[in-house]
C-alpha cells in the first residue's frame, strides 16, 4: 500500500510503500517528483505494530533485520505524535531519509501489508 507524505526535514513530498516480505516488513520510500528511490529497511513487523500500540513519549528505535552482504545495517525511528507518525530511516555510515504520515493511513498500510500472502 503506498502512503503520501512529507519530509519534516526538507518539506518534500514523499511516497511510502509497506510490503511484507519473507523476511518482514518492507518499508520503502520515493521522491514521486524524480522518481528517485529512497533507501530500504526491512524490519520485524511485530517491533512496528508494538511501537504503534505503545505510542511512547519519545521514539523508538527498532533494528532493520540483517542487511545483504557489503550493504550498512539500517534501524528505524519511529514517534508517533497525535494523528502523525514520524518516521527516520538511518544508517550506519549517516545516510537516511524521514517521512511524516498520518497515523490512521499508516495504521492501515501496516494491516493490509501484515494481511497479504
Amino acid at each position: 500500500m503506498t502512503i503520501y507524505g512529507l519530509s519534516p526535514t526538507t518539506g518534500a513530498e514523499r511516497t511510502l510503500n509497506l510490503e511484507k516480505t519473507s523476511a518482514g516488513l518492507l518499508i520503502h520510500s520515493r521522491d514521486p517528483q524524480s522518481y528517485r528511490d529512497i533507501d530500504r529497511i526491512v524490519v520485524d513487523p511485530h517491533a512496528l505494530l508494538a511501537a504503534l500500540i505503545d505510542r511512547p513519549a519519545e521514539h523508538t528505535r527498532i533494528d532493520g533485520v540483517t542487511a545483504a552482504s557489503g550493504e550498512a545495517s539500517r534501524r528505524l525511528d519511529i514517534i508517533v505524535r497525535g494523528n502523525e507518525v514520524v518516521l527516520t530511516v538511518q544508517t550506519e555510515v549517516g545516510n537516511g531519509w524521514d517521512i511524516a504520515v498520518g497515523f490512521d493511513d499508516f495504521q492501515d498500510a501496516l494491516e493490509q501489508a501484515s494481511d497479504a500472502a
